[in-house]
Order: structure tokens, then C-alpha cells, then sequence
């Protein structure tokens, strides 16, 4: 998704929902699992896919993006993470879009909160901590003014509502211009990043994740944003070799934060990392 904007279209359908798409109307929307059937039942007009159908701001046609199942507020509870996104919206704006946590009971399956946000199937892993599951998630949003944020987030569910955290950042602003730290002072950096991958480890003793991070960075004297010092600068990181960091989280309950080593490894390029 970095660099173009995904649109939900038949190709997106073909990718997350391939059986549905072979078989009738009728037959695919039963053929959705029974919590995503739920979702759209209760909260939003929804088809098995986008195929054939375009945008309409004044009615909504949303379709399935994904679908964890997953025990997310106690251990052996019976839940499912569904995500809805409206058809021919550009998923760079992952807003647009709906996430729900639903439940089963002996009643059937029922929807606890929704929040206005979407992830999609491949971005998302189920990992453990203390006793339950949670989703942590590779996304990207833009390109905005030319500048993509990459991240590494979170989604939990606690006291029924849905969290959703992104404890590491990654700003790229290639080609886009030079630019200070947040400080605004000093010297101004132009820079290219972006994460490579990310896999669950076992962080310090915690279930955690290790993050892999592309990254170069050229510096460029204080002075306006496109000015021909920048214009060189630009030139040099494009003849850059990047270098890949790798950094380390660990989950404290449910939340997910830089041990102090990967910190310090962050804290090098401010200008890159967002980790709050």
C-alpha cells in the first residue's frame, strides 16, 4: 500500500474472499462466515464483495476486509475482529472504514463496539499476552503531501471497546522535500524509510515483536524547504545504500512499547520515529 492508494474493488474481493466470488449472490453472502454475516446484519449494508458495485456517499455498500477469530477479552471466550470497508473508497483513508469486535453467546453472535478504522486480512497478525489475544498490525497511511506513515499497531479490546495503539511510527518523505526533527531546529534531514518486516518474539522474557527498518538519511544545512540545497540532498539519497535497524517491543499487558536498547536505536533518528 505505500505509495498508491488501495482502492476496494473486484480485485481486493478476489484477493481476501476467492470462494465467494465463484459462487451465486445468494449462495456467497451465506457462505460468509457467521460473525462477518452478523456485522452486516447490524451495523452496515454490506455484499460479499465490491464487485460490480461504486461508491455512493449517501448509501454505503461496504464489504468484509477481514476476519480474526480469536478469544480477545478472556481466555476461551468465543469472538471474532471484523473489518468493513465502503466500496471504491481509496483505502488511504483507513477511517472511512469499520472495525468491530463481536461475541458468541448460546444466543448466536452479536456485535459489542465497532470503531471507525479498518485493517485488512495480511496486515494483521494474532499474538498472546497474558492470556488473550490481540491483533498487532503492519499498516500504512498516505501518501499525504507525498509523506507515508508506516506503523506497527496494536488492536485490543478492554472493558468492551476496542484499543487501537501504534507504539512505533515510521515517517518517509522521499522525494517530498527536507525537513527539521521536531524541534524545528537545526539542521533539516530528507529521508527515505520504511518497514521491511516484522515478526513475534519473545522480547526480554515477553511475547513481543521484532521490527526490521529500512532506512537513509541525508542531512541538508537550515534554510527554506525546496531550496537547491535540498534539491542536491535529494539527488544523494537517491544514490543512498539504506540501512536496516532492527528494533525490539515487548508487550506489558497489552501494551506494546521499544525496550530501552531499541529505543536509543530510534532516538538516533527523530526525524524517522514516531514512539510515543
Amino acid at each position: 500500500m505505500v505509495g498508491g492508494a488501495l482502492r476496494v474493488a473486484s480485485t481486493l474481493g478476489l484477493v481476501l474472499l476467492p470462494a465467494l466470488l465463484s459462487a451465486g449472490n445468494d449462495e456467497a453472502k451465506d457462505a460468509l462466515a457467521p460473525p462477518v454475516r452478523t456485522l452486516c446484519k447490524e451495523v452496515a449494508e454490506c455484499r460479499p464483495s465490491c464487485d460490480g458495485v461504486d461508491a455512493d456517499e449517501d448509501r454505503r455498500v461496504y464489504a468484509p476486509v477481514a476476519h480474526f477469530p480469536g478469544s480477545f477479552t478472556a481466555p476461551r471466550a468465543q469472538e471474532a475482529i471484523v473489518s468493513l470497508f465502503p466500496c471504491g473508497e481509496a483505502f488511504t483513508e483507513r477511517q472511512a472504514g469499520l472495525t468491530a469486535l463481536l461475541r458468541k453467546s448460546p444466543s448466536g453472535w452479536t456485535t459489542v463496539t465497532t470503531i471507525e478504522d479498518a485493517v485488512t486480512q495480511d496486515e494483521c497478525r494474532l499474538v498472546e499476552s497474558t492470556g488473550r489475544q490481540l491483533l498487532v498490525c503492519q499498516v500504512s497511511v498516505g501518501p499525504q503531501q507525498g509523506i507515508v506513515t508506516a506503523a506497527l499497531c496494536v488492536l485490543s479490546a478492554s472493558e468492551g471497546r476496542l484499543v487501537n495503539t501504534c507504539p512505533l511510527r515510521v515517517t518517509d518523505v522521499t522525494a517530498s522535500g527536507c525537513f527539521p526533527d521536531a524541534s524545528g531546529q537545526g539542521a533539516r534531514h530528507t529521508w527515505a524509510a520504511d518497514i521491511k518486516s516484522w515478526t513475534p518474539a519473545t522480547v526480554a522474557g515477553s511475547p513481543g515483536a521484532r521490527v526490521e527498518v529500512s532506512l537513509a538519511s541525508v542531512s541538508v544545512p537550515a534554510g527554506e524547504n525546496m531550496d537547491p540545497a535540498c534539491d542536491r540532498a535529494i539527488q544523494r539519497l537517491q544514490k543512498a545504500t539504506p540501512e536496516v535497524v532492527s528494533l525490539d517491543l515487548a508487550f506489558d499487558g497489552p501494551a506494546l512499547s521499544l525496550i530501552p536498547a531499541s529505543r536509543r536505536v530510534a532516538a538516533r533518528f527523530p526525524w524517522i520515529f514516531d514512539t510515543p
